[in-house]
């Protein structure tokens, strides 16, 4: 009797660990599925947008953003998008000593997700905005570098404006596949004969 009470109840733990890993991968987005979510740090700056577009399009609700550096291998800043072509205000984390994060003038690294293509895009693209005014525009290097001090009216540790831009790789790399399918096709073909 007492055995059958332990399996119903290691049963129970493990239906109920389960369905809590599946709801996380139901509830979180992209990067965090694929890469794990941003650790929290008591340094950061924060991002926000008004044109982030995926192919020429306004990034639609739940389409997301993702901020990384070269050597940390979860990305430092995460966004989905909320109201169609905006983002923001998105916490980009920096290195506080205790947990991995940017380091003062290290390049940020865009990607972007398009969740109704299922496609990533990594050759973002990032530009100060037509008519932003000094308060919120971003730092004079592009593209962006983590800064948390800054040389304008509002430092970019407390806010900046960046329009970004995710486009599809180059063609080339299109081409390239493209032009090994006639050499396939007439390997294929000879097989069969």
């Amino acid at each position: 009797m007492k055995i059958l009470k332990t399996k119903r109840t290691f049963i129970l733990i493990f239906v109920i660990a389960i369905f809590l890993l599946l709801g996380r991968q139901v509830y979180a987005g992209y990067f965090e599925n694929t890469y794990g979510a941003p650790i929290s740090t008591t340094q950061l700056m924060w991002l926000a947008g008004a044109d982030f577009t995926i192919d020429g399009s306004p990034a639609d609700v739940g389409d997301q953003l993702g901020v990384f550096v070269s050597d940390v291998s979860t990305p430092v800043g995460v966004f989905t998008v909320e109201t169609q072509g905006y983002y923001g205000n998105m916490d980009i984390y920096g290195d506080d000593g205790t947990n991995p994060g940017a380091q003062e003038g290290q390049e940020l690294i865009f990607q972007a997700y398009d969740t109704s293509t299922s496609t990533l895009y990594t050759n973002v693209t990032q530009s100060i905005p037509g008519g932003c005014s000094d308060i919120w525009c971003p730092p004079a290097s592009i593209p962006l570098t983590y800064e948390t001090t800054g040389t304008h009216l509002q430092p970019p540790s407390e806010g900046t404006l960046l329009t970004v831009q995710a486009a599809p790789e180059p063609i080339s790399s299109i081409l390239f596949i493209a032009g090994g399918l006639p050499l396939l096709a007439r390997r294929f073909w000879k097989r069969k004969s």
